[in-house]
């Protein structure tokens, strides 16, 4: 996906997914909302990295209060690499989007889970 209007609706539906109107702080002010703003440039919003002027990572883990489910307009990121769940409430399957060749599809993405087993936590990379 090229172009910073393109990263727009990926953006947006990740935000309204993942609970965004509750992302706040710990001073509890609002945050994320420039994920919603069309005249910031995808590299320049909070949480995200970009390479070549693509966005390459997504830091979910440092979002407050993220919980809800991966949805899958996050397969049209293309040259997404990494994304890092850790510590974050989410729950569902991985969207079958992410993987396949209608949406584009990541090819090389690395996904950090945090899995919650009888042993106790452990970090589980697909």
């Amino acid at each position: 996906m090229r172009g910073d209007r393109e990263c727009y609706p990926t953006l947006k539906a990740c935000y309204d997914a993942m609970s965004g109107p509750e992302w706040k702080s710990s001073t509890g002010a609002k945050v994320g909302e420039t994920w919603l703003d069309w005249n910031i440039k995808c590299c320049d919003k909070e949480w995200i990295s970009c390479k070549s002027g693509l966005i390459d990572e997504i830091m979910f883990k440092f979002i407050p209060k993220l919980k809800g489910t991966i949805p899958p307009q996050l397969g049209l990121l293309t040259a997404l690499e990494e994304i890092d769940v850790r510590n974050c409430d989410i729950t569902g399957t991985l969207p079958d989007t992410l993987f396949s060749g209608d949406s584009g599809g990541l090819t090389s993405c690395r996904f950090y889970l945090l899995v919650l087993t009888e042993l106790g936590a452990q970090l589980v990379t697909a």
